[in-house]
């Protein structure tokens, strides 16, 4: 990697990580808050208060991956398309499993929606470096 691209990158942790952080401290933050208010539309708005920062720093990736070359931007993309394709499969499987009740007989937790995002960003981050690792 070049001093230009270690630049962009760091550059880029730097306006990432702001966001991620306020997001971090919303999602620990919010079941007190969300508990501590009574009227539910006032609860309801709340829960997508964590939205917000999530919103910043999808533009910043935007905006990152925007400003790369060509070989950095396939790359990306290629870890997204990856990562898309196996979240789904893994999501529909684990969806299966719960539909015909296995989860609970096995002992399993039921997985919620809001875990996609999190089995997408390491599937992505996983492939991401991976295929860099083998470039450099």
């Amino acid at each position: 990697m070049s001093t230009a691209d270690d630049a962009s990158h760091r550059r880029f942790a730097s306006r990432f990580a702001p966001p991620m952080a306020i997001y971090l401290v919303l999602l620990i933050g919010m079941p007190k808050l969300i508990s501590s208010v009574e009227p539910t539309w006032i609860k309801m708005l709340l829960s997508f208060l964590p939205l917000l920062p999530l919103t910043w720093a999808m533009i910043e990736l935007a905006r990152h991956v925007a400003r790369l070359d060509e070989l950095q931007r396939r790359l990306h993309f290629e870890a997204g398309g990856i990562a898309a394709l196996l979240t789904c499969f893994l999501m529909f499987c684990w969806g299966l499993v719960e539909m015909w009740g296995v989860t609970e007989l096995a002992g399993l937790p039921r997985l919620n929606g809001v875990a996609v995002m999190p089995i997408f960003c390491a599937i992505y981050v996983f492939r991401y470096w991976k295929t860099r690792r083998q470039i450099d």
